[in-house]
């Protein structure tokens, strides 16, 4: 039988700080925001704020020149790329070229947030928006869970026959 001797010492306050720093990073960092819309409406915003975190050397999140911000959703599409101070629509997947729109200003500290035009329960979907620098690496990274309720028009085939259907949808309570 192994016997272990372990400190009567509890655990030291500087890992107990750490680890408390380190939990509420991971929450704050990634955490999914979820964003719920009425179907047929306009357009949905998609929150991605750039966020500081205060730590004992302070700084402000100011984004270079050269970023490439890229939105896609949860099957890889590229909803929305935006590099060199313009949005670049031939990136983008054709099911989200014309609806999607980024806030121009993105080199003052802040909003990286998109807005998806008519949202569908096709958009159902976690979007992952990410900021790259000149060299391709990740400088931060957000998802936002997007849910769309309401009525959907759905086109089923029966032989040769085309039909629509419009049922009510909910995604949460």
């Amino acid at each position: 039988m192994l016997f272990f001797m372990f400190s009567t010492e509890s655990f030291p306050s500087w890992a107990k700080a750490l680890l408390i720093l380190l939990m509420m990073l991971w929450f704050v960092v990634l955490s999914v925001y979820q964003v719920e819309v009425d179907s047929g409406v306009e357009s949905a915003l998609l929150p991605c704020k750039t966020i500081s975190v205060l730590l004992p050397w302070k700084t402000t999140v100011c984004l270079p020149e050269d970023v490439k911000v890229e939105w896609r959703n949860s099957l890889n599409w590229k909803v929305h790329v935006y590099q060199n101070g313009s949005d670049q629509p031939e990136e983008q997947d054709r099911f989200y070229r014309g609806r999607t729109e980024m806030t121009r200003n993105l080199l003052k500290p802040g909003d990286l947030s998109l807005t998806l035009k008519y949202p569908t329960d096709e958009d159902i979907r976690t979007f992952t928006c990410t900021v790259y620098n000149r060299e391709g690496n990740i400088l931060m990274k957000k998802q936002v869970e997007l849910r769309v309720r309401g009525q959907f028009k759905v086109l089923m085939g029966n032989n040769q026959r085309w039909k629509y259907i419009i049922y009510h949808h909910s995604t949460g309570p």
